[in-house]
């Protein structure tokens, strides 16, 4: 984009001060941050996974098909009443950043659910490390 603007002959501290392209470098950090935020959720996953399964392949691919299932299964309507507790449903609360308006209440309150599955998952996960007996 930058390159672009450049070569278009625009002027490019206009284009990256200007209050447009302020309010969307702050977007796009806003979408980081949460992405990553929500991504953390996957994370906790599969610290958990790696936890419970000896072999780290088995956790990653269980990570994987946990959130793939998840997903497909919260987008068919048959599972509709089901969606609320899947925790892909609220991982996407990053998007609404790109939205004209932010709705900062439901960013604050899926941002919470997605620290509350992080917390949750981490705390569980370090529970059954601490009672596992480690052999090798």
């Amino acid at each position: 984009m930058v390159v672009a603007a450049f070569l278009a002959g625009e002027d490019l501290h206009r284009l990256l001060l200007g209050a447009d392209g302020v309010e969307a470098l702050l977007r796009f950090a806003y979408a980081s941050l949460s992405g990553t935020w929500a991504l953390l959720v996957i994370a906790a996953v599969a610290m958990l996974f790696s936890v419970l399964f000896e072999s780290p392949a088995i956790a990653t691919v269980a990570t994987l098909a946990l959130y793939l299932v998840f997903h497909i299964i919260g987008r068919v309507e048959f599972f509709e009443h089901l969606r609320p507790y899947f925790f892909t449903t609220d991982m996407d609360f990053w998007r609404d950043v790109f939205k004209p308006e932010i709705p900062w209440q439901s960013f604050r309150h899926y941002s919470s659910i997605c620290g509350a599955y992080v917390f949750g998952i981490l705390l569980m996960a370090v529970a059954i490390f601490d009672r596992k007996d480690i052999t090798t």
